[in-house]
């Protein structure tokens, strides 16, 4: 279902439309010499118009067995090969709940970033465990706040994406076509109603849209964050 992914008929569409947002933050906010950490297979290079220079780098064990591909660089979040103050702008793109140790991640990007330099981030909120084994925690607002601040960070603008009502639209498609994928491949009868799915998935979904541009928004249940922060 890859080719519907901007799409109403796909499971993930609240997901994928989080993306223009993200493409945008890159645009706008990177320039300069700009690390990738987590690039899996660089896709952001395309994205960051203002850049100098870009290097990708990834965790092995990720990079290769879970997505086939040989970033520029392969290492460890905690661990970064370079000298201190050597980029401009650092990229943490859905990658932070993927690293067991984010505090030490942070404290090694905060080290590698020049003054002045920005961190862009993103994480999920409330989406499901993905790239198990390797998907360790989730952050509210506050929490970003706080883990960022104690790194030698500054936030200077952190946005919530997606109205309640879209994640919990996100998580009944998923978690009712994984049952059903589950079911078939054991040969069960609930795999009956994967029937439905092509009418209750794009129900869902157009329906979550309509009340999300309608109903109030205080942020209480999104789909996840960006952050942009500079190293103080």
């Amino acid at each position: 279902m890859r080719g519907l992914q901007s799409t109403p008929l796909h499971p993930q569409w609240h997901a994928h439309r989080g993306s223009a947002a993200k493409l945008r933050m890159l645009a706008r906010e990177a320039s300069g010499r700009v690390l990738d950490l987590g690039a899996a297979d660089g896709w952001a290079r395309a994205h960051v118009p203002n850049a100098s220079d870009y290097v990708s780098l990834d965790y092995p064990a990720t990079a290769v067995a879970l997505y086939g591909v040989r970033p520029d660089i392969f290492g460890t979040a905690t661990c970064l090969p370079f000298r201190d103050a050597s980029f401009a702008t650092v990229l943490l793109l859905d990658v932070l709940e993927h690293v067991p140790d984010p505090e030490s991640a942070l404290a090694e990007v905060a080290r590698v970033l020049a003054p002045g330099g920005r961190l862009l981030l993103t994480v999920p909120f409330l989406y499901p465990i993905h790239d198990d084994p390797y998907d360790f925690q989730r952050y509210t607002r506050n929490g970003l706040k706080v883990v960022l601040e104690r790194a030698g960070m500054r936030v200077e603008e952190l946005q919530s994406h997606g109205h309640a009502v879209e994640p919990a639209a996100l998580a009944a498609n998923l978690a009712l076509t994984k049952g059903v994928l589950d079911a078939a491949r054991e040969r069960r009868p609930y795999a009956i109603v994967g029937l439905l799915l092509p009418l209750w998935v794009p129900l869902c979904n157009v329906l979550s849209w309509c009340v999300a541009r309608v109903a109030p928004d205080d942020g209480f249940m999104p789909l996840g964050y960006s952050v942009v922060a500079t190293k103080s």
